[in-house]
């Protein structure tokens, strides 16, 4: 099966539900290839999230 490829714009509140679905649940069909907002606290607290909580490096 061929994996899915998405990108998350705005990174706030309900996007976490997104991302992390993505990088847990549905990790073996879909890949979280990039994200992006304006705000540079938000972005740098959802990498932080991916990194430590999900060990994604990216």
């Amino acid at each position: 099966m061929k994996r899915k490829r998405y990108v998350r714009v705005g990174t706030g509140g309900r996007a976490a539900f997104y991302y992390s679905a993505l990088v847990t649940a549905f990790k073996e069909t879909a890949d979280l290839v990039a994200f992006c907002d304006i705000n540079k606290q938000r972005l740098n607290y959802a990498n932080k999230l991916l990194e430590n909580k999900y060990q994604m490096n990216g």
